[in-house]
């Protein structure tokens, strides 16, 4: 069997050996975090959190129609595990291109020996690849990780296809009509599908534009690396800016003024525009291949299928144009989706110029009392916020606006009928927009500690940078009166806790060892990577001879006792010896996978959450590395004379090798194993469960909401209760969502008008719960109070008995430590005491006032002991 047919083979074979892993290993059901948020939108069609995963919804409801009841999950789930399992067998079919060209061999110069070589090297380090921590967690279940981790793959792979191919072309060996650039379109357009999965599969774009330097100009240079360099940082940027928001903001630019200024209707500018830019591609490829421009033609040909890939972002207008239940930021038209693409409402954090978490912002000045506002010089305006709304238009001012026209009418009929209604694009920020940015007049470069938001941010930014405000370090002060952290402080922080913390240490965890799964935040005992060697261990982390029994038996904790690591290292300075220009184009996608994430998340301390998984396209680089070091020992064999026959060498070489997926997977299967694992949906089903029938269930956060969407959406249970997640009722698409029939459960009762609840307007109503006895205290009217206690009871009268009788039961104990002098007061005492079942409000009523004249007692000294009882 020739080379090309083994090289294919032996992929596949690799390919089904990790797919047996991880289907074997895939959680039954939906797993914590996003995961059911991600199975829901994909399995319905719907709407999840910005900016969206279109591709991978249309791809998991592709694999939900193989799904028999209650196995959507499972299905959804299997589609990662297949797309981690081809992941890995690009990488074993990139490793065979990388050594082959690092040996500088043709196919038909190969020795069996070398040929056994590269493929054993290449099983090797995709195998050890396959157990990594990192990547094996995301296999396993419902994400958009794995499948953007096989985009990267695929992506680096199509590139290696085309160097070979140019190779080929240039050396006369291959026809010119075979056309390589063929593979550069392919990538572009599979760039495009990328960004319908994650951001994370166009990193690899600096890596692609180095590779076509080296091939094209056989003479590098400095100028010409420093200007690849340039341009290939401007085309990632120009795709994550101007393509990704920019195409659609251009697009809602046009909808805008063609709705709003020149009267035309709904759609109008965003068809203008599309058949604009369809016309201005088609002139562009047409003028190219008229004139010969051959690398304008490919430019143009590549822009054209990035943008038809980029097209699966139409599901999500599609979909929400549907209303789904689950429909996040609502982005009905591409005026709205211009800002569910941007992730306005997640902010942002500065990257290369900002402020300190206490730096002054323009227009502030210190006083007695703290930082003083006076003005608003140089602070930036937000951008314009634009939805489609039925305005109430009064002396040619826009008044108010509603979603229904009925709506509308109703208001302009109540305020004297004189308004005028129309149709159209409405700034919902105008009224705030301008100079609500602030910018700060006391700012460093490389801002690394900018979050004044929350305190523990601040305590987490102090721990790891060392800074200490009593010292005199440097003289300015901050807006909280104390100094401002010096520059050397910022980068220690970077370094201590963003590189090492947040970077190295998930690295490790990948080529050396894990400690546990207990989320750390710097302490010796949780979370740390380990080597399972001991002086190594004990000089970073202390003995563990006597360590916690939560750590020596926590299933993650795993040893590879830096095999894995040593073994990349080796395949570095050898790659770097035999071919350095490849090593160089690993290299940055290694660097642009991992460490330039760092600087550009720029994270707080503190996560919610292990971030690992954002790094395993990093991760994957290096690995290759490991299959390079296999390589590397079979020629030190071979060209040593240490095992003459390049077989045995080779085999040699392989069995050393395979020794590091071997422990990898005996050290991993146990934690990454989640076949017998349903916390996730046990916790959802029991809060469901608890539930009356036709209940509102109060959820907060990721973990106690999403299973709760995949239960209802999915499954199917107990869509009668309605979830209301409050941390999202802050914006006025979600309350509107709350306010519309949901299957079998009826709309939450919210009063307000839409205009009440208008995000960006600066004028949006809220209402604070207050308790009874918070009411009682302010001396509320008797009608007011009347009609709060008659709607209570009228909602929980059961409720009502049991805490009375609670009440009732605690007080005859406590009551009798109270000491009265006025006999007021012993009567307010004796009330605490009666109750009349049959007559609830009046019982609620004399408590309660029972207990406000013992306090006013207590106050004025009639009344003593109280404070104990209390």
């Amino acid at each position: 069997m020739n080379y090309n047919k083994l090289n294919t083979l032996i992929g596949w074979i690799v390919f089904i050996l990790a797919s047996a892993v991880y289907l074997m290993t895939i959680e039954a059901t939906v797993s914590l975090w996003d995961c059911g948020e991600y199975i829901t939108a994909a399995y319905k069609l719907e709407v999840g959190h910005p900016p969206g995963a279109p591709l991978f919804m249309v791809l998991g409801r592709l694999f939900s129609f193989f799904a028999v009841p209650g196995s959507v999950a499972v299905w959804i789930n299997a589609l990662s595990a297949i797309s981690s399992s081809l992941t890995i067998l690009f990488m074993f079919w990139s490793l065979t291109l990388l050594i082959k060209k690092m040996i500088h061999k043709k196919v038909s110069e190969l020795t069996k020996g070398e040929q056994i070589a590269i493929f054993v090297s290449a099983a090797v380090g995709s195998l050890a690849y396959t157990f990594s921590d990192s990547f094996w967690f995301s296999a396993v279940e419902g994400e958009v990780y794995a499948m953007a981790s096989l985009f990267t793959a695929v992506i680096f792979w199509a590139m290696l296809k085309w160097d070979e191919e140019m190779a080929l072309v240039q050396n006369g060996e291959l026809s010119v009509d075979v056309r390589p650039n063929r593979w550069l379109i392919l990538i572009l357009f599979l760039l495009g599908l990328a960004i319908g999965v994650h951001l994370l599969g166009i990193l690899v774009v600096p890596a692609i534009g180095y590779m076509i330097y080296f091939r094209v100009w056989k003479d590098a240079d400095i100028k010409g690396i420093l200007l690849t360099g340039i341009i290939s940082v401007f085309t990632l940027g120009f795709i994550q800016e101007a393509i990704i928001p920019g195409t659609i903001s251009l697009a809602s630019t046009f909808e805008v003024a063609f709705v709003n200024n020149l009267g035309l209707p709904f759609f109008a500018g965003t068809i203008f525009f599309f058949v604009l830019l369809v016309a201005a591609c088609f002139y562009g490829v047409r003028f190219a291949r008229k004139t010969g421009k051959t690398i304008l033609y490919n430019a143009m040909m590549g822009l054209v299928f990035l943008l038809i890939g980029y097209g699966s972002f139409a599901v999500i207008v599609i979909r929400s144009n549907a209303n789904t239940p689950l429909d996040e930021n609502d982005p009905e038209n591409l005026v709205t989706l211009h800002s569910y693409l941007k992730r306005e409402q997640y902010g942002s954090a500065p990257i290369l110029f900002g402020n300190y978490w206490n730096s002054l912002k323009n227009g502030e000045e210190m006083t007695e009392n703290g930082p003083q506002l006076t003005s608003r010089d140089g602070w930036k305006d937000l951008s314009p916020y634009y939805l489609r709304r039925f305005v109430v238009i009064e002396n040619d001012a826009e008044v108010k606006a509603f979603t229904k026209e009925k709506d509308a009418q109703e208001w302009v009929k109540q305020n004297g009928g004189g308004g005028m209604i129309e149709e159209k694009y409405y700034e919902s920020n105008a009224s705030i927009r301008i100079g609500a940015v602030a910018t700060y007049s006391q700012a460093t470069f490389f801002p690394r500690m900018y979050s004044a938001d929350n305190p523990l941010h601040q305590q987490g930014y102090q721990s790891w940078s060392g800074y200490d405000p009593t010292d005199d370090k440097t003289t300015e002060i901050g807006r909280d009166g104390k100094r401002l952290p010096t520059f050397g402080e910022n980068l220690t922080y970077f370094f201590r806790y963003q590189v090492n913390w947040m970077y190295f240490r998930y690295f490790m965890w990948n080529f050396s060892g894990r400690q546990n799964d207990i989320q750390g935040h710097g302490d010796n005992m949780r979370g740390n990577w380990i080597s399972g060697i001991n002086f190594i261990d004990e000089m970073r982390l202390g003995s563990q001879e006597y360590a916690p029994h939560y750590t020596t038996n926590n299933p993650s904790h795993n040893r590879f006792f830096l095999l894995p690591l040593i073994l990349a290292l080796i395949g570095v300075v050898y790659h770097v010896m035999k071919a350095p220009k490849d090593a160089f184009v690993l290299f940055l996608a290694f660097l642009f996978t991992g460490l330039a994430i760092v600087v550009y998340l720029n994270q707080k301390p503190f996560e919610p959450r292990e971030r690992d998984y954002a790094y395993a396209g990093s991760f994957y680089f290096f690995a290759m590395w490991i299959g390079i070091g296999v390589y590397a020992i079979y020629d030190f064999f071979h060209k040593r004379k240490i095992i003459q026959n390049q077989v045995y060498s080779a085999s040699v070489a392989g069995l050393i090798g395979a020794v590091i997926p071997m422990i990898m997977a005996e050290q991993g299967w146990d934690d990454h194993d989640r076949s017998g694992k349903t916390t996730a949906r046990d916790l959802a089903s029991n809060y469901l469960e608890s539930c009356e029938k036709n209940g509102i269930l109060f959820t907060n956060g990721d973990n106690d909401t999403f299973p709760l969407w995949y239960l209802q959406e999915v499954e199917g249970k107990r869509t009668d209760v309605r979830v209301c997640n409050l941390s999202l009722m802050g914006t006025d698409w979600y309350t509107n969502q709350m306010k519309m029939r949901a299957y079998e459960s009826a709309p939450l009762p919210i009063k307000f008008r839409e205009d009440q609840i208008l995000m960006y307007s600066g004028s949006t109503d809220q209402i604070y719960f207050l308790s009874l006895l918070e009411l009682f205290s302010m001396n509320p009217s008797e009608e007011l109070l009347n009609k709060v206690i008659d709607m209570r009871l009228k909602n929980n009268q059961k409720e009502a008995k049991e805490a009375l009788r609670y009440f009732d039961f605690k007080a005859s104990s406590l009551v009798a430590g109270i000491q009265c002098k006025a006999p007021e007061m012993e009567q307010a005492k004796a009330q605490l005491l009666v109750s009349d079942s049959s007559d609830l409000k009046t019982s609620i009523e004399k408590k309660y006032i029972g207990v406000l004249k013992l306090f006013e007692g207590a106050r004025s000294g009639s009344v003593t002991n109280i404070q104990e009882v209390a």
